[in-house]
């Protein structure tokens, strides 16, 4: 399949109206890897090589902007209660390139692998109030772990809305639809959803 071409700037995923939107995008992916299709977006997206990484585009964009970043989204490969985020297509274990929950763990220790808990709490500082975060990887919001995930992450981020798709997503259609997990602290939801890129 050839690339689409794209003119313009994304718009906005409803409910954030003209907000400040973030896009970023794991850039370890091959030519021919569905991710490529992001890249035709390069006005519009920062490309990350780890979970730090994250977090310096939106306090980038929070300053450029002068506002808290309301919705951002991370494209990478995934599975249920997982999301790369610079681990491209390989199971990354250390919390640095991926967010990876797993269901058990010490007492005071993060469900987060790694350290990426404590290097995702600093997006406190520069998302909204109400922002949503969209973990896009294919499947991420699939079953128990899915879940786990998306609970995990909204109390790291003070009981913002995470949200999911538990099913396979296409980027290169231009539209992400199926059915969407949405976490909210504990509070865990789903219904069919489509997001236009």
């Amino acid at each position: 399949m050839g690339l689409i071409p794209v003119t313009g700037s994304l718009p906005h995923p409803s409910g954030v109206g003209s907000g400040n939107v973030l896009w970023v995008v794991d850039a370890d992916h091959s030519f021919f890897d569905a991710l490529t299709w992001m890249d035709q977006l390069e006005d519009d997206t920062v490309r990350i090589s780890n979970v730090s990484q994250v977090v310096r585009a939106a306090q980038n964009r929070a300053i450029t902007k002068s506002k808290g970043v309301d919705f951002l989204a991370l494209f990478g490969h995934g599975t249920g209660g997982y999301q790369s985020a610079g681990a491209g297509r390989r199971l990354e274990e250390t919390g640095t390139q991926s967010l990876n929950f797993r269901s058990i763990s010490r007492p005071g220790e993060s469900l987060l692998m790694g350290r990426a808990e404590q290097t995702l709490s600093a997006l406190n500082g520069v998302l909204a109030d109400d922002a949503k975060v969209l973990l896009a990887g294919c499947n991420v919001g699939e079953g128990d772990r899915g879940t786990g995930l998306l609970t995990t992450v909204s109390k790291c981020l003070k009981g913002r809305t995470v949200q999911a798709f538990e099913n396979a997503v296409y980027w290169w259609t231009g539209y992400l639809i199926g059915t969407m997990k949405v976490a909210v602290g504990d509070n865990v939801s789903t219904s069919f959803e489509s997001i236009s890129l």
